[in-house]
């Protein structure tokens, strides 16, 4: 009887070994610099995109605000 448990158990943990694999996989994948790189150059072309279209409205009328934060999303 003990044998057949030791089966279920082997069983059960090879299958809990590889049902983890695609989760750490997923985790380091999703962790990668290029992957974070792509989200930051989304994020930083909509910033301009956003920036642009405010200036475009003329929502801000101090021309030494602009012109600094024009200057700092141009690097």
């Amino acid at each position: 009887m003990t044998l057949s448990f030791d089966i279920f158990g082997a069983v059960t943990g090879a299958m809990g070994l590889i049902g983890i694999i695609p989760l750490f996989y997923s985790l380091i994948i999703s962790q990668l610099p290029s992957r974070k790189l792509k989200v930051l150059d989304e994020t930083l072309l909509e910033t301009d995109n956003l920036w642009h279209s405010v200036i475009e409205e003329a929502l801000f009328v101090e021309s030494h605000f602009v012109q600094e934060v024009t200057g700092k999303l141009d690097l």
